[in-house]
């Protein structure tokens, strides 16, 4: 919490950088409601929402690793080598077991899981100077968060998170740990 706390400090003494950031989702209904959420946190913000990653400054991959890390880490390298010039901010369903691999793939990259989409526009901003890991299970109330629609005839209402099963192929549990609830 010190670290994000730290990094906003920073970036609101420091002149905030408006950047353009490409969103590439992966994933289930969930990750593609937190990235509409992701994408207003940022234009509400000031930041520009790129429509192709060639004019993206920051690309925000929010990727799943409920059934492995394998697809994740596959798009995360496709992504270096296509574009290793662009800063990137890795959402969604972040395990601590593909970590250090991202690392690897993406030394610079920032974190931040689920349950903190109303961080991103931190993650963006530390990407720049120090990136940031938000990977805790505190959870965040999503259901009344503005949204940027990606779909205008489906909207996307989340009103649980978390699994209360011990699947052995799933890792739910374990990114967004057991079942919560939230009001509509």
């Amino acid at each position: 919490t010190s670290l994000i706390h730290n990094t906003f400090k920073r970036a609101s003494v420091l002149s905030y950088l408006m950047v353009k950031v490409f969103f590439k989702t992966f994933g289930c209904s969930a990750n593609a409601s937190d990235t509409e959420i992701m994408k207003a946190v940022l234009a509400k913000e000031g930041h520009t929402l790129a429509t192709n990653t060639e004019c993206a400054e920051v690309i925000v991959l929010n990727i799943c690793t409920v059934k492995g890390d394998g697809p994740a880490l596959r798009e995360v390298r496709k992504t270096q080598e296509l574009f290793p010039t662009k800063k990137v901010v890795l959402a969604g369903c972040v395990t601590r077991s593909i970590v250090d691999a991202i690392h690897k793939a993406i030394p610079g990259a920032a974190f931040i899981n689920t349950h903190h989409v109303d961080k991103i526009g931190i993650a963006v901003q530390s990407v720049f100077e120090t990136p940031i890991e938000v990977l805790s299970g505190s959870h965040v109330e999503k259901t009344r968060m503005p949204k940027v629609r990606t779909n205008q005839t489906v909207g996307i209402i989340q009103c649980v998170s978390g699994c209360d099963s011990a699947c052995t192929f799933c890792s739910t549990k374990l990114v967004k740990g057991a079942t919560q609830s939230y009001s509509l």
